[in-house]
């Protein structure tokens, strides 16, 4: 059965999901904040706003924080390679 959990990681404000299993000591992180978004993009945090806002980049906004799926950023910078 899996079980995942969302926890605190060394980056401040990061998020990450694990699958609980005593094998699995890795932490892979899946959802950043804003100022993360923008640092793994290589850009401003408003510029990550104004894609939000074209609608190119879809965030997470079922929980306290905004969160960006790295699935999502991902997806995003797909878009623009040739």
């Amino acid at each position: 059965m899996l079980q995942i959990s969302v926890v605190g990681g060394p980056v401040s404000g990061a998020f990450y999901i694990m699958e609980l299993n005593p094998n699995c000591s890795a932490v892979n992180p899946r959802a950043l904040k804003l100022k993360q978004a923008a640092n793994y993009l290589g850009v401003s945090s408003n510029s990550i706003r104004r894609l939000i806002k074209r609608g190119l980049i879809k965030p997470n906004r079922a929980l306290r924080h905004m969160l960006i799926p790295i699935s999502e950023l991902e997806r995003f910078l797909g878009g623009w390679q040739q």
